[in-house]
């Protein structure tokens, strides 16, 4: 692939104009043109403290075959680079896109960075991670544009494109027109009216936007061609304004801003349909809409890997009446609409320079991103009333804790919610009590009314000498999740009660998946009334026991079709008994604290009741213990089965020397023990896990994960890490019994 060295294009050129406009030809050609690698956005950047550089790969004939316009800035002593959706490479070729980074890396070195962040235009496949990561790069902390975005196609004729949207929008359009909405084209000097807007649009939706100055040197670094501004008039009124930006096959709608006045006329509507109709007739065969919630984007991506057709945001099973009416997801309500498809994009992504001055930086972007998230909540909390809907609150003083001292009363009603967890069971509270922690089983009961909900909480001392404790809800609360408000409420009770009883941080891990309306929607209020998510997730994570922010389920259907089990000629997989036990401890494949997970895992007290022969949906878990054995050397290798109502958990203990007929035996034990106990689900536990491939398919559940709440303001206000450092402090002071947690 013969190319030229890239300091023909980086620094040397007789005529920078002609250099300039040879760059953007070749943006404008390529197969992902984006604005934000045009020279024009390089001058905006450059007048506000960012320099500009190219590298690029020549074909014989002279024209460009790949590149990347790069942006670097220097702040507290550390040199970044930046690449703003590029390079602009084809991917698929392997070679090209060493070529392209080896280039960037000499670059990179010779102005003296000490790492490179790029965003390029990729959608977040698995096998653009892996292209990533085999060049080097590493996901960043820090995003810088939106990873999830709507695009609308715009190679369909002008009907079809309108018959593409939802009905509503459609008659909304038609309505602005009636009702004498006048689009038209701005200029430089409707920009002071448009920074009104945004002022406006900035305190009703909690959003930030740049100066007057930023937007005027933007129009005048980008030429009418690239970046165009409409204003919607209603009755000489200017009411909403958009700006758009065109770049070869691409039209993208960075900027927009919109009053209340005459809201009833829909003017809207008929802004980004003109915006659409204009960027068709500049040639673009997409416009993008620029930014939705990245967990929506994550969500539809997730729909698209497993084969369903709900790529369209319309299909996807989100409520849209129960999404908070702020940040992107309020501009998602609007988009939604206009018959785009919703594209989640790899992200940022780094390539450490110089390694030390890499992780200083990785350490100072962890922080931020936790003082950004903490300030987010502090700020919501109190704009928001400590982020409690009018009347909610209200509820609190009507409530009081009640203390279950009955296990089967208990078990009967965590049993009798919809998604119980086994963690939240009497007799897991029991086994977590042998390690030390103190099982506490809560319901908040209204007076004169039902239960508001419930939980199990395991309590622990940090050091028995400190009055300091943390608290735990594995698999929990129990409660009507679907309530939002009343779910916000039970959780301000917790965080009381928990400061009365003395303990400074406590986790919950819900079992509710993060893909539908609800965990959706309790994701972002989680964060608006400082809860915050644990990265770390040490809650009973790893080998052991699991409540991983995703987990591997298969269904009734794939149960039923593994009915048939053939004959297992290395060995035998049976029901273990407690004289089991001994022998596997003979077995040196385990670790010291592997062993003692292995003991405390297959107790008596757990699977004794299965061998009792106790089947049907009862009211409490059952458990089965499953033995793999050969037939001269003994125990081969072990796994738990814990069943509840409908659905039954998998765990198998840690053993570095398993065989696969032993991995596969048990679990084609595990369902059949699972379809005699009734269950419709198996939940093989979070990635990765091994499993047999010929006993049907999988698919993935992903939960919410686990959520952390510092009830020690003040620490977390001083430094954003104090939280993340009370997470890992319990796993040097544990005991060996209690290290099996961690």
């Amino acid at each position: 692939m013969p190319a030229t060295s890239p300091s023909a294009i980086l620094r040397t050129s007789a005529d920078a104009a002609a250099r300039d406009a040879r760059w953007d030809a070749f943006v404008s050609r390529h197969a992902t043109p984006h604005f934000l690698q045009t020279t024009g956005w390089a001058r905006l950047k450059s007048q506000f403290g960012w320099a500009r550089h190219h590298v690029a790969l020549e074909r014989q004939d002279g024209s460009l075959l790949a590149g990347a316009q790069c942006l670097s800035i220097r702040r507290y002593g550390l040199a970044m680079g930046y690449i703003p959706r590029g390079p602009l490479v084809a991917w698929q070729d392997q070679d090209q896109s060493r070529e392209v980074k080896e280039r960037i890396l000499d670059l990179a070195r010779t102005q003296g960075w000490h790492f490179l962040t790029i965003e390029p235009d990729l959608e977040d496949l698995p096998v653009h991670r892996e292209a990533l990561r085999a060049l080097g790069f590493q996901p960043s902390h820090l995003a810088i544009q939106p990873r999830s975005t709507i695009r609308v196609d715009l190679t369909v004729p002008d009907d079809e494109l309108l018959a593409r949207m939802k009905s509503k929008w459609r008659y909304n359009i038609r309505k602005a027109y009636r009702s004498g909405v006048r689009v038209r084209a701005g200029t430089i000097a409707d920009l002071e009216t448009f920074q009104v807007l945004l002022e406006e649009t900035g305190r009703r939706q909690g959003f930030h936007h740049h100066s007057l100055a930023y937007y005027q040197a933007a129009f005048e670094s980008l030429d009418a061609s690239c970046l165009q501004l409409f204003l919607a008039d209603v009755a000489g009124d200017t009411v909403a304004a958009i700006a758009v930006a065109r770049v070869g096959l691409g039209a993208w709608y960075p900027w927009g801003a919109s009053s209340l006045r005459h809201r009833q006329a829909m003017p809207n509507f008929a802004l980004y349909h003109t915006a659409m109709l204009w960027a068709k007739e500049q040639g673009a065969a997409w416009y993008d809409l620029w930014g939705i919630p990245e967990s929506l984007g994550a969500l539809a991506l997730q729909e698209r890997l497993q084969g369903q057709s709900r790529q369209w945001p319309t299909t996807l099973p989100v409520a849209l009446d129960r999404l908070p009416p702020r940040d992107l997801w309020t501009v998602y309500r609007m988009k939604q609409g206009f018959g785009g498809r919703i594209m989640h994009l790899v992200g940022a992504w780094d390539l450490p320079v110089r390694s030390g001055a890499y992780r200083l930086y990785r350490v100072g972007a962890v922080a931020q991103e936790h003082q950004s998230r903490l300030w987010n909540s502090l700020s919501s909390r109190s704009a928001a009333g400590n982020a409690f809907p009018e009347g909610a609150a209200r509820q609190l003083g009507s409530m009081a804790w009640q203390t279950e001292m009955d296990g089967a009363v208990w078990d009967a009603a965590v049993g009798s919610c919809t998604n119980p967890h086994f963690m939240q069971s009497w007799a897991w509270g029991e086994q977590m009590a042998r390690l030390g922690w103190r099982p506490l089983r809560q319901r908040l009961a209204r007076k004169r009314a039902k239960c508001a909900g419930m939980a199990q909480i395991l309590i622990s001392d940090i050091r028995p000498r400190l009055p300091v404790k943390i608290a735990d809800v594995p698999g929990g609360p129990i409660l009507d999740w679907q309530d939002c408000d009343a779910a916000l409420v039970f959780l301000e009770q917790l965080e009381r009660s928990m400061r009365r009883a003395g303990v400074g941080l406590i986790r919950i891990a819900p079992n509710l998946r993060r893909d539908r309306a609800t965990g959706l929607s309790l994701l972002s209020r989680l964060e608006d009334v400082g809860w915050r998510f644990s990265r770390s997730a040490w809650i009973h994570k790893d080998r052991k026991m699991s409540t991983g922010s995703e987990s591997w389920v298969w269904p009734q259907d794939t149960l039923l079709a593994a009915g048939h089990f053939p004959e297992i000629k290395e060995g035998i997989v049976r029901y273990g008994t407690a004289a089991d036990m001994e022998r596997l401890s003979e077995r040196r494949s385990f670790a010291a604290d592997d062993l003692a997970s292995v003991e405390w895992l297959f107790g008596r007290a757990v699977w004794m009741d299965s061998l009792q022969g106790n089947t049907g949906a009862e009211t409490r878990p059952r458990s089965a213990f499953l033995l793999a054995e050969e037939p001269e050397a003994g125990p081969t290798a072990a796994a738990l089965v814990v069943a509840w109502k409908d659905e039954a958990w998998f765990f198998r203990a840690p053993d570095t020397m398993l065989p696969h007929w032993a991995c596969s035996g048990l679990q084609r034990m595990a369902i059949q023990w699972a379809r005699i106990q009734g269950c419709t689900r198996l939940d093989w536990g979070p990635p990765p896990f091994s499993c047999d491939a010929g006993i049907g398919d999988w698919s993935p559940r992903p939960l919410i994960g686990t959520w952390s709440r510092l009830l020690w303001p003040l620490p977390e206000r001083v430094s954003p890490g104090v939280l993340q450092c009370l997470e890992r402090l319990p796993f040097p002071l544990f005991t060996m019994q209690e290290k099996i947690l961690v």
